[in-house]
């Protein structure tokens, strides 16, 4: 991605949802630049760094193919699956993103589901590969 403002946006993203609102809001904008509160409004209270990436972004009124380079790229970044049994802080999302992210040498997002059924730990799914890190799966068979 050759477009600085954008990728402060990339960097900030930390979400599925969040990739998937910003998404919908370039898709949009290939016909009409996005106000200031439809940009607020795609990212929600918890993207307060996209917002501002989004409307240096826009600020530099980005051609139809900057659009459609941001809109490809985050269409193919890496998505990190993870499955844990309590919902985290905002604190521990941003954490686990940030170390992902330096583990692969890129920005990828976190789609993080709750599964009450884990007794603790996680199952994370990194580009096909599943690792099961579950205090249950240690604990098979003992009484």
């Amino acid at each position: 991605m050759d477009n600085l403002l954008f990728v402060s946006v990339l960097k900030h993203l930390v979400t599925l949802d969040q990739r998937d609102s910003v998404l919908s809001l370039l898709s949009g904008s290939m016909e009409k630049t996005p106000s200031k509160s439809e940009m607020c409004a795609a990212v929600g209270d918890t993207g307060v760094l996209v917002q501002k990436s989004l409307l240096d972004f826009f600020s530099g009124h980005p051609s139809a193919t900057v659009i459609e380079d941001a809109i490809n790229h985050l269409e193919h970044m890496p998505v990190i699956r993870l499955t844990i049994a309590f919902p985290p802080s905002a604190e521990a999302v941003l954490r686990w993103k940030n170390q992902f992210c330096d583990t692969f040498g890129e920005s990828c997002i976190l789609d993080i589901t709750k599964d009450e059924g884990l007794v603790g730990g996680a199952v994370v799914d990194m580009k096909g590969k599943v690792f099961r890190h579950v205090l249950a799966d240690g604990m098979d068979g003992e009484s």
